[in-house]
């Protein structure tokens, strides 16, 4: 009885090795040491997507950053983020800032599981903005239409002043702390 009872939970456990040995999703990702002697996990970049040309896309009215700012200075009530827009110039949805405000909330979040992420995103080092910005730009087309990058760099910039209070929450004048309703979008 007992015999019988060990050779099975040993079948069990075989079964349950070999299971694991192949699931190549639940293998944690590579470590690499730094000089320091510190173990953190390797972060993976997308790879890089080929720059666009501006001929290709004349509906985008903002594809350098001048402009966008000369827009911005001529109007009271822009948005933040109207810069965004498709490859028609319309301007990029709530809903769709929503889910690109998430995306880089859940890559800088890796970015803190790694240890690499910086006090202010200008502090950040080459490696952890590749990271962000190749991640972003492979998932989300609106980012790729302009020079030199400029979108997704002010994009990852107000998102991550934003993270990094606290993912959303803020204090005011008094010290308060509030939940900020559009600080996501």
């Amino acid at each position: 009885m007992i015999s019988e009872t060990l050779k099975t939970t040993v079948s069990s456990l075989q079964a349950a090795i070999h299971g694991l040995s192949t699931a190549r999703h639940l293998v944690p990702e590579p470590i690499t040491a730094t000089p320091q002697t510190q173990l953190i996990p390797k972060l993976r970049s997308a790879p890089s997507a080929a720059a666009l040309d501006r001929d290709d896309y004349p509906d985008v009215p903002f594809w350098d950053e001048l402009t966008w700012s000369a827009h911005e200075k001529s109007r009271n009530n822009v948005k933040q983020l109207d810069y965004l827009t498709d490859e028609d110039g319309q301007v990029v949805g709530e809903g769709r800032l929503k889910e690109m405000s998430s995306y880089v909330r859940a890559l800088f979040n890796q970015l803190l599981d790694a240890g690499k992420d910086p006090m202010s995103w200008r502090k950040h080092s080459d490696e952890a903005a590749r990271y962000v910005y190749s991640n972003m730009l492979k998932k989300y087309s609106e980012f790729r239409y302009c020079d030199s990058d400029w979108k997704i760099r002010i994009f990852v910039m107000i998102r991550y002043r934003e993270w990094s209070v606290g993912s959303g929450i803020a204090s005011d004048e008094q010290g308060t702390i509030q939940e900020k309703e559009d600080s996501w979008y």
